[in-house]
């Protein structure tokens, strides 16, 4: 059954991408070696070549359409192109568009011209003449910094007007650079300094288009897989983006870290195929079936005519007429039990495209964490090793101490007024000057700590190298502790996603009860959803002290917590204020949602928790994440509830049993 509900989801979302007529690509025309039009004004680069490769793989027609890049974004941004070939990722830019996997990684560096003393840091630009790409990433970054660069066309004009002294640097990337210089035989410029701001390059997408960003995401791994990736890699970076380390080394951490991922995503393709050979054999079997159909409402439709002439002509033959007619009558009875299993099937593919779509965000969040765990080990834990090389017992006694009170904190928000008092507290312990008590505040707020948990004694007794040192040990440390966790957490939230759809067959075993705190449940999910807070949308938290613990599974109330929050995200469309509290009543825990959403009307309430019901989530293509959360509560014994708020937003409340006796007044 459940190998069924996925070959009719692959089918119907084939079918309605295919339907959907050429992917528009846009590119820069002029950002060589990535994307650029060459000399006969044909679209060339890495990123073009790479887009044609997913787009035979996947089947797809793809129209590429080059430009100025302001306008190429202006469009991109109106909706008049579906995706980028390239562009950097950021969390501002992740919060407007879709990103694929990175298809490859970029960083920037100074250009000047050779034997020029003006510096070799951004820093060292701030009174000289900085020029950069106008809409580029670094353009943005550079204007954080409080700097004003002057701004170009493309990177080349910038490198052209810095050889002619017009300029003292040029921000870009190394690649886009040489290229440029050698293409356009500019002389006596050179890159200085290390490379800055490395980001990953990607595909962009629209937010709203999730099926192109899978088609892209599958696309990729199979380029990759096939080698053709390397070979588009080869002929346009490999000259300006030499491979590092040696085969063995490579080979020791493939297996230790991608070889799961691998095959993963290896056993995927191959049930993709299967999958489709599937899919068209019950089509062609559905194609004669309804076929067959037409063909014999048509002989009976023809036959009621008949039979209707001959009663107005003989009412002789009226009785025989009428047992005719009876005949007839229990055909399309018949055939009527017919659509409605036909009905049946389509319901199925609905719940199957609502399966999918919430697997997406665990999906996305175990890729996630996965490459952030692949970029520490690739960086060989930069931080982490040189301390353990050279530590002494001192420092590892610190070491310790750190880590453990991140490990406590777990996934706490650390918010701005503290990150401040962490700050002061550093300064007044005499923990080295204004930079490095900002540098050390942000560390520890990442690892969700604040001052009254730091030995700032310990730490000031060490010279500040060492406490930076020791500090970014323990961040990265954490770090990969929390990565970890976080993909278990989402391994257990997909599970929790399928054990929603069985919810609805009653023959499966019920697993273990044991008591759960649902405090921490609730901060577990919040921090899932933590880059989504603290912009427009404000949290706030009231938990009850004395609240005793429920009995159940925690990947359930998981699932339930998961579900509640997003729908109130969505609802509130970025801006807005969530309140969750918890309290107690009698021999049960409440659990509260309340956002400042538009509300549920009064006529939708009764088939809120149906699926596909008057949820504000259906109209995006899922149904399920209410109705699934409902039978998971029931099944703990408790109850779910909607009532609009005071604020005119939304307010959902969760019933459980709790877990120990109420005393007797």
């Amino acid at each position: 059954m459940r190998t069924r509900l996925l070959a009719l989801f692959l089918f119907l979302a084939a079918t309605a991408f295919a339907a959907a007529g050429p992917v528009r690509a846009g590119f820069d025309k002029a950002y060589p070696p990535f994307e650029y039009l060459d000399a006969s004004g044909k679209p060339a680069g890495f990123t073009v070549e790479l887009a044609r490769a997913v787009a035979r793989e996947m089947g797809f027609e793809l129209e590429l359409v080059g430009g100025e890049w302001d306008a190429i974004k202006a469009d991109f941004a109106a909706g008049r192109l579906d995706m980028l070939t390239g562009l950097l990722y950021s969390e501002e830019r992740d919060r407007l568009y879709d990103f694929s996997t990175p298809h490859s990684s970029l960083s920037y560096s100074l250009f000047v011209r050779r034997g020029a003393s003006a510096g070799e840091r951004l820093e060292d630009y701030r009174v000289l003449r900085l020029g950069c790409q106008e809409g580029d990433f670094i353009h943005e970054r550079l204007l954080e910094l409080g700097l004003r660069p002057i701004l170009f066309a493309n990177p080349g004009l910038a490198l052209e007007a810095l050889a002619r002294r017009e300029l003292d640097a040029v921000v870009a990337p190394k690649p886009v650079g040489y290229h440029e210089i050698k293409q356009r035989g500019i002389l006596g410029l050179e890159s200085v300094g290390s490379a800055f701001f490395p980001r990953r390059y990607c595909f962009a997408v629209r937010s709203d288009n999730y099926d192109l960003v899978s088609r892209l995401n599958e696309g990729l791994a199979l380029v990759k897989l096939s080698g053709e990736y390397d070979r588009i890699f080869d002929a346009r970076l490999g000259v300006f983006e030499p491979k590092t380390g040696g085969p063995a080394e490579i080979l020791i951490w493939v297996a230790l870290v991608a070889g799961p991922l691998g095959i993963i995503a290896l056993g995927a393709t191959l049930l993709s195929r299967r999958l489709k050979r599937v899919v068209e054999e019950r089509t062609a079997e559905l194609r004669a079936l309804n076929e067959e159909l037409e063909l014999r409402v048509e002989d009976r439709t023809e036959a009621l005519r008949e039979r209707a002439k001959e009663l107005a002509a003989a009412h002789g033959e009226a009785l025989a007429a009428n047992n005719r007619l009876e005949a007839a009558i229990a055909d399309l009875v018949a055939m009527r039990s017919s659509l409605i299993r036909a009905e049946r099937r389509a319901v199925v593919g609905r719940l199957a495209a609502g399966l999918a779509h919430e697997l997406n965000s665990p999906l996305a969040a175990l890729r996630s964490a996965a490459e952030s765990l692949a970029s520490l080990v690739e960086g060989r834990f930069s931080a982490l090793m040189p301390f353990l090389r050279s530590a002494d017992l001192a420092r590892m006694a610190v070491f310790s101490e750190l880590l453990l009170a991140s490990r406590d904190a777990g996934s706490r928000l650390v918010s701005r007024a503290e990150r401040r008092a962490t700050e002061a507290a550093l300064g007044a312990a005499g923990l080295g000057d204004r930079e490095e008590a900002e540098t050390l505040s942000e560390l520890f707020a990442d690892m969700g700590l604040s001052a009254e948990s730091l030995p700032l004694p310990e730490l000031a007794a060490l010279p500040k190298e060492d406490r930076l040192r020791l500090v970014a040990a323990v961040s990265e440390t954490a770090a990969f502790t929390r990565l970890a966790s976080i993909v278990v957490a989402e391994v257990g939230r997909a599970a929790g996603v399928i054990g929603a759809l069985e919810n609805y067959d009653r023959s499966l075993p019920r697993p273990a009860a044991f008591p759960v705190d649902l405090a921490s449940t609730l901060d577990k999910v919040v921090g899932f959803f933590g880059d989504r807070f603290g912009g427009g949308v404000q949290l706030a938290k009231d938990y009850a002290a004395d609240l005793p613990p429920v009995l159940g599974e925690e990947e359930r109330f998981l699932v339930v917590w998961m579900n509640l929050v997003e729908n109130s995200l969505e609802a509130m469309a970025g801006e807005g204020r969530l309140s969750i509290t918890t309290s107690r009543d009698g021999a049960e825990a409440l659990v509260a949602f309340e956002d400042t959403g538009p509300g549920i009307p009064a006529d939708k309430v009764p088939e809120l928790f149906t699926p596909y019901g008057a949820n504000r989530r259906a109209a995006a293509g899922e149904g399920l994440g209410l109705s699934a959360a409902a039978a998971i509560v029931e099944e703990e014994g408790g109850s779910i509830g909607f009532e609009n708020s005071m604020s005119g937003g939304s307010r959902i409340v969760v019933r459980l049993p709790l877990s120990v006796p109420v005393p007797r007044p």
